[in-house]
C-alpha cells in the first residue's frame, strides 16, 4: 500500500513539474534591468539600491552584473564621537535559476509567481575608521569581499514586470560583519524586449 501510494505521489508531481515547463514564459535570449532595495532603521540605518542588467541565458538561468550604493550610519557612540555616517559603493555579480516557474501548479491560490534560487559576489568599499576595529582617526578605505546565497519569490505584475523579494545570507566568516542575516531585498525585474504587435483582420 505504501509503495502504491509513494508511486501515485511520484507520478503526481513528475506531471506537476511537466506542466510547469510547458506553461512557463519564454525568457530565452532575453535582458532584463533588475534594480534591487533595502532599507533598515534603527539604531543602524542602511538605504540601498543595487541596479543591475542581466541576460537570460535559457528559461530559467540568468547573469547579472551591476553596483550598489548604500547609505549607512549609526546612532551609536564610539569614544565620544558623533554618529557614523558613510557611503558604500562596490560591484555585484549574480546568477538566478528558476526552481519553480509557477507557483500556482503546487498551491492554487492564484498568484502568477514563482521561486528561484540566487548567489552573488558582493564587493563593498568600506572606510578603514568605521568598519576595521583598530582606531577611529585610521584613513582611507578597504574592499569587503562576500557571497551572498539564498533565493527570492518572483510575482508577474505585466507582461513587462516581475516584482521580487530576496532572503539572502552573507557567508563571509571573519571579524568585520558588514550584514545581519538574513539580508531581505525589493525589487524589480524589467524585462527589455520589443512590443507585440496585434494582428489586424
Amino acid at each position: 500500500m505504501k509503495k502504491l501510494f509513494f508511486l501515485l505521489l511520484i507520478s503526481y508531481l513528475t506531471n506537476l513539474f511537466v506542466s510547469a515547463q510547458q506553461d512557463q514564459q519564454q525568457y530565452k535570449g532575453q535582458f532584463y534591468i533588475a534594480p534591487d532595495f533595502g532599507l533598515m532603521l534603527g539604531s543602524v540605518n542602511r538605504i540601498e539600491i543595487s541596479p543591475a542588467c542581466g541576460y537570460h541565458l535559457t528559461d530559467r538561468f540568468s547573469l547579472a552584473a551591476g553596483f550598489k550604493y548604500e547609505f549607512y550610519s549609526e546612532t551609536r557612540l564610539y569614544n565620544n564621537m558623533s554618529a557614523i555616517k558613510t557611503h558604500i559603493i562596490g560591484p555585484r555579480l549574480f546568477a538566478r535559476y528558476t526552481v519553480l516557474n509557477n507557483l500556482d501548479d503546487f498551491l492554487p491560490i492564484g498568484l502568477n509567481a514563482s521561486l528561484f534560487a540566487h548567489t552573488e559576489f558582493e564587493g563593498s568599499s568600506l572606510e578603514r575608521k568605521y568598519f576595521i576595529n583598530t582606531s577611529f582617526h585610521e584613513s582611507g578605505r578597504f574592499w569587503y569581499n562576500t557571497i551572498l546565497i539564498g533565493g527570492g519569490f518572483s510575482q508577474v505584475a505585466s507582461d513587462r514586470v516581475n516584482l521580487n523579494i530576496l532572503v539572502l545570507w552573507d557567508t563571509y566568516t571573519g571579524s568585520i560583519a558588514l550584514y545581519t542575516n538574513p539580508i531581505i531585498r525589493f525589487g524589480f525585474q524589467f524585462y527589455i524586449r520589443p512590443k507585440t504587435e496585434e494582428l489586424e483582420y
